[in-house]
Order: structure tokens, then C-alpha cells, then sequence
């Protein structure tokens, strides 16, 4: 980590690989969310400033890479609320490990799974609205739905990748998600036609059902008193080498 951010900054904190220019949900600064999994680690995290690696990189991270948020938007929310962020740890941990913006450099792969990822290492799926089996309709869970359509929208970068090629190859002529379940969608990627445009469609259509458009984009929404006070003062010590953290 040390190394990476002493030999490629201030250059690397510009990378997007994946040209990734969604904004950060708004619900990212409140945990109001239905999407039990994310609402856990989020709350957890406003909460207290601290959240297990596993749910940094496979929830928090994981649904930001899979919904294409700008990557310096998902650098600047872990940066703010943990209290043990430190940007040169913390920039190549989330830009290259968790969102794959830097290409390869970092990770080998880009960290992604479907819902049934999450639901084999958490409780959270048994109490969710959102069945990690289903990739369409009112109860597909949304990492599942997205985890399709990245597969589809980076097939040619992916599908150079020797990790990521057998993944690309069954979204390309299944689109099932794992453990069965939602049905399949066969096609032809590549030209995006017939009933794998059908399935990008549907991707589309199911992929945020967890928010109202007005709630992913706009004004970062006021934290708890207590909480803000915490990542403020964890903000000001982190970045600030003169001034007076209060």
C-alpha cells in the first residue's frame, strides 16, 4: 500500500479504469436503505467508525463498484467516516483493491459477487425484502441484478482477464445468478441484442429499487450530532498537519 501510493500519487488518486461516474447514494451518509446488508454496515459504521473488512470490501464496496460510483466519491465517504482511515492506506485499499479503478494494478481481479455472495456469509438475507436468487422482478436483489450487468458492461476488459474469463463467458450465454433462481437470459453480449439486451433492460429497470431518484444525488445529508462530531474531528486529524482539531 505504502508503496503504490509513494510511487504513483498524486496521479493515482485520478484513476478510473472502469470510467465509473455514478454519484455516491445519498443514503451512503444515512443508512436509510432497505437493502438489509448495506444498512447494517452502514449504520454500524456511522455509529461507531469502524466496520469489519469484509463488509467494507464486499458490501459497502462491492455494491459502489457493481452501481459504477465515481471511485474519488467512494474514497472521499471511507476517508470521512472510519476513524482508522489513513489516505495512504486507505486510497490504494479502496481505488485499486475495492472499485478496480487503477486496472489491475492492485488486485488482480475486481472483487465482485451476486447477493448469494453475501447471503453464505451473513444472516442479513433471511430478513431482507430482496431475494439474492432472484435477478429481476420487485424482490431481485440488487447485487445480483447489478452483478449481471457489470459482467456485460465490462466484457471486454473482463474477458482478457484469466480470474474473471469463465464469469464473463456465463454471463454471456446464461445471465443466471448463482444457486439458480430468477430465471435465464440468453444472448449474445457482444452485439448486445435479442434477449441479452432484454436482460441489460432488465438489469436497468430492477437495479435501484432500494431509493428514490432524489436520494442518489444531491446534498450529503446531516449525520447524527454525536456522529458528525466524531467524523469530523477523526476528518480534521487524518488530514490536517497545522491546524487545530476541535
Amino acid at each position: 500500500m505504502r508503496g503504490i501510493y509513494w510511487t504513483q500519487m498524486p496521479g493515482y488518486l485520478e484513476r478510473n479504469a472502469l470510467e465509473a461516474n455514478e454519484d455516491l447514494p445519498a443514503w451512503y451518509w444515512s443508512g436509510e436503505t432497505d437493502m438489509a446488508c448495506l444498512r447494517d454496515a452502514i449504520t454500524q459504521t456511522l455509529q461507531h467508525g469502524y466496520a469489519h473488512h469484509i463488509q467494507r470490501l464486499m458490501v459497502t464496496g462491492l455494491f459502489a463498484l457493481l452501481y459504477g460510483v465515481d471511485p474519488k466519491q467512494v474514497h472521499g465517504w471511507y476517508l470521512s467516516v472510519y476513524v482508522d482511515a489513513v489516505e495512504w492506506v486507505e486510497l490504494p485499499n479502496t481505488l485499486g483493491m475495492s472499485q478496480y479503478a487503477d486496472g489491475g494494478l492492485m488486485a488482480s481481479k475486481p472483487y465482485v459477487a451476486t447477493g448469494k455472495y453475501i447471503e453464505r456469509m451473513s444472516p442479513h438475507c433471511s430478513g431482507c425484502r430482496y431475494d439474492p436468487a432472484q435477478r429481476a422482478g420487485e424482490r431481485a436483489c440488487p447485487f445480483t441484478t447489478l452483478y449481471w450487468e457489470f459482467l456485460m458492461r465490462h466484457q471486454a476488459v473482463l474477458a482478457k482477464n484469466p480470474r474473471m474469463a469463465l464469469q464473463v463467458k456465463n454471463g454471456a450465454h446464461g445471465c443466471r445468478p448463482e444457486g439458480g433462481g430468477g430465471g435465464a437470459c440468453g444472448g449474445d453480449p457482444p452485439r448486445r441484442s435479442g434477449r441479452a439486451e432484454e436482460c441489460m433492460n432488465s438489469s436497468r429497470r430492477h437495479s435501484r429499487p432500494h431509493a428514490p431518484a432524489s436520494r442518489l444525488s444531491g446534498p450529503r445529508p446531516t449525520l447524527p450530532r454525536a456522529t458528525a462530531s466524531t467524523v469530523r474531528s477523526a476528518a480534521c486529524r487524518r488530514t490536517s498537519r497545522t491546524a487545530s482539531c476541535r
